[in-house]
């Protein structure tokens, strides 16, 4: 497939920039409230396994987006990539879990 390099750049550009959006959130503001909020129950123990639970997703697609982010970068390099070639680099970097 051709392939404009430019495209490339600002789709890896674009995505890099949200990777870092996502790290940058508040995720623990949300659940503070948990942690006095109902004297007696385990909520607040609840809240802190909701918040590993999403620190550790949000940690994980930022992850992904950034390997996205750097294969879109390095094949703006080399602007004529086959469809198996492409597809093939996603595959790696899922099966590198």
């Amino acid at each position: 497939m051709d392939v404009d390099p430019a495209v490339l750049r600002r789709f890896s550009d674009s995505t890099a920039q949200r990777a870092e959006m996502l790290a940058e959130l508040d995720l623990a503001g949300p659940f503070a409230p948990t942690q006095g909020a109902v004297p007696g129950t385990e909520i607040a123990g609840v809240g802190r396994e909701a918040l590993e639970a999403t620190l550790t997703a949000v940690r994980h697609v930022c992850l992904r987006l950034t390997c996205v982010s750097q294969l879109a970068k390095g094949t703006a390099q080399d602007y004529r990539v086959t469809d198996t070639d492409f597809a093939g680099m996603l595959k790696a970097m899922g099966s590198g879990r």
